[in-house]
């Protein structure tokens, strides 16, 4: 395998891992009753944590090792950095996890009744109402 698929299927090896962690964590922080906005940036944060370290350890450079570009090792690591915490993130989309569900159920249909009123066997009146459901 060439070094840039090498580090393609590194970079995804990452992420993933990091989702899952950051997974295995969300579906604890679920009892602690926290805010939505806090438990969000509870979650940010530690992917962004487990992504430096990944960086720190594993040496994963997108600019340096893909593209062979000499640039400011801090600009690279940065940069590869963002690639990794946002494809983390979207892998969690692609396969359904990472926390609750933001989507909502979708709202009931609306209740609608007719009223027919007869009068010596003939049609007097037709009516109907829509009410929305709830």
């Amino acid at each position: 395998m060439d070094k840039t698929a090498q580090l393609v299927v590194g970079v995804l090896l990452v992420a993933f891992v990091i989702e899952r962690v950051t997974a295995a964590i969300a579906f604890f922080l679920e009892d602690q009753k926290l805010p939505e906005r806090k438990e969000k940036l509870t979650l940010i944060g530690i992917s962004g944590a487990l992504a430096a370290l990944a960086l720190w350890k594993v040496d994963i450079r997108l600019l340096r090792d893909a593209l062979n570009l000499t640039t400011h090792p801090r600009v690279d690591f940065l940069l590869t950095w963002l690639i990794i915490v946002g494809g983390a993130d979207r892998i969690g989309k692609f396969i359904g996890s990472g926390g609750p569900s933001e989507s909502t159920p979708p709202p009931p249909p609306p209740e609608i009744r007719i009223f027919i009123e007869e009068s010596g066997g003939k049609v007097t009146e037709v009516r109907h109402e829509v009410r929305p459901a709830g």
